[in-house]
């Protein structure tokens, strides 16, 4: 039985199908310019790549690599030499190492992406390993490096990645490393195109001195002094961040941090914090650009924290151009006077929604002075009866009247 790479190259040599192509000009193939040719090849080809945002692993509709097959004979050629198309190294699905060798090959000096997935009973650990190490010396041609795996394969991984250089390296995506692990720096020999870090964790911390992205999301508690270390590092540069975190709070006042380009920021609170942990991050920045910020708990803020937070700090200096609030969870009906500025508000959806009639609670005392800019509220469509009262007595009080907009 011929191996995959010969399977391929058969495939790849000789249709299926009648090659024969159109003569006539009206032909669809022959009036599709090549570009578009080699966009269908590369959607056919790469269909893994498609579904990275959305973290789908799912062999069972992610089609084989390479289906080209059953196409004219002009197709084919331009997807054989079309370099962009075969830039892709995954262990998903998995694949011999005389496959990888042919995408190393006909990629010629194109940008390659790399995604590592091995996670407890993939049963794909030593092919994981093996790809890592051979797309190591690949690592001046990668574009991005995505680590989807357990904490043992981030383990063997992190050393082998302590000193390498990466040149044109955009994105990087680690997973956790086991608990305890002792952070190195990693990439040492630079990384001066790295824009995007999603980490879990950081154990291994590459050079961020070009960061404008960064997904910091931790299970575990971290010191308090260690955030404020990451974001003095990228403060100067970073322009979204969305940041998962459980704080060890301390009895310090620091000095807060400015970071003048910042302008979108997620701060969620982890699995062993809360609200408080919220207040902390957002009291500890100074972002003149921040124009939309998401929070998220289930932890409602307590009125005495908000009253103390209210009487030493003032969002409308640190966050001057905030316009947009969105609220996850049940953050309670006191976090919104932290933020007079904002004009469009996002309603919590899914599970969070039970939580609107709390959020948007008109009988509370500081209801007259609440969100006085306010000209948008946007929720779920089925949310818009839980907003009603809010706005009818908005109404009674003389306030702008916000438009509701289903999202």
């Amino acid at each position: 039985m011929p191996t995959e790479p010969e399977q391929l190259g058969t495939t790849l040599a000789a249709p299926l199908l009648d090659s024969t192509e159109p003569k006539s000009s009206t032909s669809p193939i022959s009036n599709l310019p090549h570009e578009m040719l080699s966009f269908i090849f590369k959607l056919g080809c790469d269909n893994q790549s498609l579904m990275e945002e959305e973290d789908i692993v799912d062999e069972d509709i992610m089609g084989p690599s390479l289906q080209v097959s059953q196409v004219s004979q002009t197709w084919r050629s331009i997807a054989i030499a079309t370099a962009t198309i075969w830039t892709t190294l995954s262990t998903s699905p998995p694949r011999s190492m005389r496959f990888y060798e042919m995408l190393r090959d006909r990629s010629n000096v194109a940008l390659l992406d790399i995604i590592i997935r091995d996670h407890l009973g993939s049963g794909c650990t030593e092919h994981a390993r093996a790809l890592f190490v051979f797309a190591i010396a690949l690592a001046h041609r990668w574009r991005s490096l995505k680590i989807q795996a357990g904490p043992s394969f981030q383990e063997f991984a992190l050393p082998i990645l302590r000193n390498l250089s990466c040149p044109h390296l955009q994105s990087l995506y680690c997973d956790r490393a086991p608990p305890d692990t002792p952070p190195i720096h990693i990439l040492t020999g630079g990384v001066p195109l790295l824009t995007h870090w999603k980490c879990k964790d950081l154990s291994g911390r590459p050079p961020l001195a070009a960061l404008t992205h960064l997904k910091y999301s931790s299970i575990y508690t971290i010191p308090r002094a260690e955030l404020r270390v990451l974001l003095h590092e990228t403060s100067s540069t970073l322009l979204v961040m969305e940041l998962i975190i459980s704080l060890e709070e301390d009895e310090i006042t620091h000095e807060p941090i400015v970071m003048p380009v910042l302008e979108r920021a997620g701060i969620l609170a982890g699995e062993f914090g809360g609200v408080q942990n919220i207040v902390t991050t957002l009291t500890s920045i100074i972002a003149p650009r921040l124009h939309t910020l998401i929070i998220s708990s289930d932890d409602p803020l307590p009125q005495q924290l908000c009253v103390t937070v209210l009487s030493r700090w003032n969002s409308s200096l640190s966050y001057p151009k905030l316009s947009k609030l969105g609220v996850m969870g049940d953050v309670g009906p006191y976090v919104l006077r932290l933020f007079p500025t904002v004009s469009t508000l996002l309603l919590p959806y899914g599970e969070g929604a039970r939580a609107i009639g709390r959020i948007l609670d008109p009988d509370r005392n500081h209801f007259s002075s609440l969100l006085p800019r306010l000209a948008v509220i946007g929720g779920q469509p089925e949310s818009e009866a839980d907003v009603q009262p809010f706005l009818v007595a908005r109404t009674a009080a003389g306030l702008r009247i916000p438009v509701y907009k289903a999202i």
